[in-house]
């Protein structure tokens, strides 16, 4: 797999599909990694188009080269970090597809350059805790862990116990009873993930609040 060096990051990415198409930017939830993508590329390839997709900061071959880099879930420190990205491959115009965490980056991309941004689609978008209206009970019972680490001692029982955490929060979290287990995916099992449970951590307890810039974070400004 290919890596992109930044400033601030190694980002680990695939970059497919036609080359004289129009690009597409997909952006992975958590906990992800680019691997998320992987059955809807075929039909995106088909369609004609160019495909970028990296792994996050704190997913998959991601790798941070400074230790006082912030691990954090921000949105607008992700923006920048696919802005960067973008910016080394010499794409200056492209759609972005966000899934989960990654909607939130989408909509970041598109209000921060919406000179660059053509489109974007926004799937599997999490709530903005205090922002939006409640989701009815059923909808709750699924994104139990949202609100859960939206707690402070939600948020240090990840930190302490990440692997549960990943067992809980993903398909084998939710089995039913009578289903064959099955071995956790690649991706779930990858060290990088360990800082993507705390970046979200941090990033869902500042749900539905506005953020602030991160000082340190790469190619910051004001907008």
């Amino acid at each position: 797999m290919p890596v992109m060096t930044t400033p601030t990051l190694a980002i680990a990415y695939t970059d497919t599909g036609p080359r004289e198409g129009d690009a597409v930017l997909l952006l992975h939830g958590w906990p992800d990694d680019c691997s998320t993508w992987d059955d809807v590329l075929p039909a995106l390839h088909e369609a004609g188009l160019r495909t970028i997709v990296p792994s996050l900061r704190g997913f998959g071959e991601t790798r941070f080269l400074e230790q006082d880099t912030p691990r954090t879930g921000n949105s607008a420190a992700l923006a920048m970090d696919a802005i960067a990205l973008m910016d080394g491959l010499g794409i200056a115009r492209f759609m972005v597809a966000g899934h989960d965490w990654g909607s939130n980056i989408a909509e970041a991309l598109a209000v921060g350059w919406p000179e660059r941004v053509q489109r974007i689609a926004m799937l599997a978008t999490p709530p903005r805790l205090g922002g939006m209206p409640t989701p009815p009970f059923e909808q709750t019972q699924r994104q139990w862990y949202h609100w859960f680490m939206a707690t402070a001692r939600g948020a240090q029982a990840v930190r302490d116990d990440p692997r549960g955490s990943r067992m809980s929060t993903g398909p084998t979290g939710r089995r039913r009873a009578g289903s064959t287990r099955r071995p956790l995916p690649e991706w779930r099992v990858r060290s990088g993930i360990r800082t993507g449970s705390t970046s979200r951590c941090t990033a869902i307890a500042r749900a539905g609040t506005r953020q602030r810039p991160i000082p340190r974070a790469s190619g910051w400004r004001r907008r």
